[in-house]
């Protein structure tokens, strides 16, 4: 179970760049075509500007060797919208992050093993507290773990135990620990089999869960 906490954005970034940058670039407007936009570097910043003076892209080399080891873009506000970085140098995007209009980092993608793809993807509240986490376990872009998450506590997980695209296993978490778990054993998309477990993560307890009544069905006769 990957630990809860709470994100770091990478913000710091762009605090940065505001002494590195102005808030909008200063250009002369010739008898010349306009261009696309701006193109200006100062120190490790590198940042680009559309034909009104608003900076649209930042790029940061931390270590020097000429890659861009975070790669910001903003909405039209000068607020961010996306942030992709390297956080280890190793030249490999390993972090991504995409931010609200309103500035508020909303979800943030990390490959946990190095790949090119992120492999976990963490959701957060208005306050960047993370509630859900999504995990592709198998690296085949498929979803196969979903955390629910309170107060900093996983409370519920579904899991996707066949890799058919589709959770057919629901836990129940309290102090973190599983406690109940209820399964699909035939894949109709219906939990059948309940699972309670003690402290230890013992199984102590199996119960078998009635089917639905199926839509339409006359109720049962009385006395029968």
């Amino acid at each position: 179970m990957r630990p809860c906490r709470r994100s770091r954005p990478l913000l710091a970034l762009a605090a940065l760049a505001a002494s590195a940058f102005p808030a909008s670039a200063c250009h002369d407007h010739g008898p010349d075509p306009a261009p696309q936009g701006y193109l200006f570097e100062k120190g490790p910043y590198q940042g680009f500007y559309d034909p009104s003076g608003k900076l649209i892209r930042l790029l940061y080399d931390q270590n020097g060797d000429k890659k861009a080891d975070v790669v910001m873009l903003f909405y039209p506000s000068g607020r961010p919208r996306q942030v992709e970085a390297d956080t280890d140098l190793d030249g490999q995007i390993d972090r991504w992050q995409y931010y609200s209009e309103n500035g508020v980092l909303e979800k943030q993608g990390y490959s946990s093993h190095g790949g090119k793809q992120p492999d976990t993807w963490e959701y957060f509240d208005a306050k960047g507290t993370v509630v859900r986490r999504e995990v592709d376990e198998g690296g085949d872009g498929k979803v196969d773990r979903t955390e629910t998450i309170q107060d900093g506590r996983v409370i519920a997980v579904g899991i996707d135990a066949d890799g058919d695209g589709r959770i057919d296993r629901w836990q129940t978490w309290v102090h973190g620990r599983v406690t109940s778990e209820e399964i699909d054993t035939d894949g109709d998309g219906v939990t059948d089999r309940r699972l309670r477990y003690g402290a230890d993560g013992r199984v102590i307890a199996v119960e078998m869960l009635p089917r639905p009544a199926a839509a339409g069905a006359p109720p049962a006769a009385a006395g029968r």
